[in-house]
């Protein structure tokens, strides 16, 4: 919270606070325990497709047979959890070597399988980073080359503020680079934020998505 004090005899002091803001407040989690944290939930679960062991310090997603795109809604192993304010920020560390089509990871914003934002990694015709946008079941997406091998790290971020979602990607966690341009104009009622991984279309293998 604020505060403002005088002692020792000290005159009376005026403090005009304007803004104040709590980003992520018991949010966060580093993966480093044996149990995910109370804020999470998973959607769509399937048994042994998530993990907390198979790289420690990490949470691993094992990617089912589904999507959310337009008339699919089937995604499974979605993690979710309620933001801390109306505008915030999310960002992961997401470990993923896609390489054949459809397979992709990354941040979500999460109201229903027809509204949706994802700011995620996938390959389609190759490596890309990408914003994609779902609202009343029409979808668009926006691509960019991923400037890294597939095999490395890269952190993604995604912001809110109003009705405006701009994605970014970073190398080191420190020089954030944008995604395409903001997707503006969107409302989703009662949204979720989270992490997911996917992998759809005939004979894509299975992808583990380390967070």
């Amino acid at each position: 919270g604020l505060h403002a004090q005088r002692s020792g005899g000290a005159a009376a002091i005026n403090a005009d606070f304007d803004d104040f803001r709590i980003s992520s407040l018991n949010k966060s989690d580093r993966f480093n325990g044996t149990a995910l944290g109370s804020q999470w939930t998973i959607l769509n679960p399937v048994s042994g497709h998530t993990s907390l062991s198979a790289k420690p310090g990490s949470f691993r997603i094992t990617s089912d047979p589904g999507d959310l795109w337009v008339s699919s809604g089937t995604e499974k192993d979605i993690l979710l959890q309620t933001p801390a304010s109306n505008d915030y920020t999310i960002t992961t560390k997401l470990a993923l070597m896609p390489t054949v089509n459809y397979q992709s990871a990354g941040l979500l914003v999460y109201s229903d399988d027809d509204n949706y934002i994802k700011v995620d990694r996938a390959y389609n015709a190759g490596d890309k980073l990408r914003i994609v946008k779902e609202t009343g079941g029409v979808g668009t997406q926006q691509t960019t080359a991923v400037p890294i091998t597939a095999g490395g790290s890269i952190y993604l971020k995604l912001v809110k503020s109003g009705t405006a979602y701009t994605g970014y990607y970073s190398i080191d966690g420190l020089v954030w680079t944008p995604i395409g341009s903001p997707v503006t104009g969107v409302t989703l009622a009662n949204p979720k934020v989270g992490l997911h991984a996917q992998h759809s279309g005939s004979g894509t293998p299975a992808i583990n998505a380390d967070f």
